[in-house]
């Protein structure tokens, strides 16, 4: 399942002294599976394309296709789009509501009208996905840590069996533990063919996640490519006010300096392969 994104714009408060242009003219094409990170500063429209694809913006001009829907300006009833896209807010520990961490994760499955055992099967096959074994089914969500809270929301959306799943800001807010644990369960969602979208101002853990990145500036996309050759576009992401990941950095202050490496390498694995074992592949 594709996700294409043909000419979109939106604009806050059109025809107002207020009026502002969020996004202009963004085109793009996401396949299944893919791990993409979404970059740019504050303001630069991130949020917005989220909650455009998600069906709760509706762009003012251009169109979004997923999951057999078409997302335009006059599109209506895009409830059901939700249940194959799912999107998680910044700070998403402030939606949990429910007694215990099992049942707040089963009021999506619950509202789907699934059975019973059906939802208790999502419950426990999402918590297994971000790393919460069952003694947190008891718990209230409200005595767990930053970081297990935050994975019980990220649960609760995932018991829905979204095609895609959408995060904006996952590790906002979080300690260093919590960010690492966060981290590592969204690495492992990668591969299980769900398409994974996720903003990030930190490219630390964008080089850890994305597949791809694209990089939003004052509403226009102005860099849409695999990581690794995101990462060899320094000068670029310093014009627009981002850096390479310590290690992308450190390999190209190393090849200004005359040292013959193919790559800025930003994984620890690849960087410790080439400086250890002299194979720069």
């Amino acid at each position: 399942m594709s996700l294409i994104l043909e000419n979109v714009s939106y604009i806050y408060s059109p025809d107002s002294p207020y009026e502002t242009r969020a996004l202009n003219d963004i085109s793009f094409r996401i396949e299944k599976g893919e791990a993409v990170g979404l970059i740019g500063h504050t303001g630069s429209g991130k949020s917005t394309l989220l909650q455009l694809i998600n069906g709760l913006l509706k762009p003012d001009e251009g169109s979004i296709e997923i999951a057999g829907y078409t997302i335009t300006k006059d599109s209506k009833n895009l409830t059901d789009l939700r249940k194959e896209v799912g999107l998680v807010f910044q700070y998403p520990e402030y939606q949990l509501f429910e007694e215990t961490v099992a049942k707040d994760i089963a009021f999506g499955p619950k509202n789907q009208g699934l059975s019973e055992e059906e939802v208790n099967q999502r419950v426990k096959e999402a918590m297994d996905l971000v790393g919460l074994d069952e003694s947190y089914c008891e718990k209230s969500p409200f005595e767990l840590s930053g970081g297990e809270k935050r994975r019980a929301a990220i649960a609760g959306v995932l018991a829905m069996k979204p095609k895609i799943l959408m995060l904006d800001e996952p590790t906002a807010g979080l300690d260093p533990a919590g960010r690492e644990q966060l981290l590592k369960q969204l690495m492992n969602l990668k591969g299980n063919d769900m398409t994974l979208i996720f903003i990030s101002h930190s490219m630390e853990e964008v080089s850890k996640i994305a597949d791809r990145i694209l990089v939003l500036s004052a509403g226009k996309l102005v860099l849409d490519k695999p990581v690794d050759q995101a990462f060899e576009e320094e000068e670029f992401l310093t014009s627009v006010g981002l850096d390479l990941p310590v290690l992308a950095r450190f390999f190209a202050r190393m090849r200004e300096k005359g040292c013959v490496y193919k790559s800025n390498y930003f994984r620890l694995e690849d960087a410790l392969k080439v400086l250890l074992e002299g194979e720069d592949a």
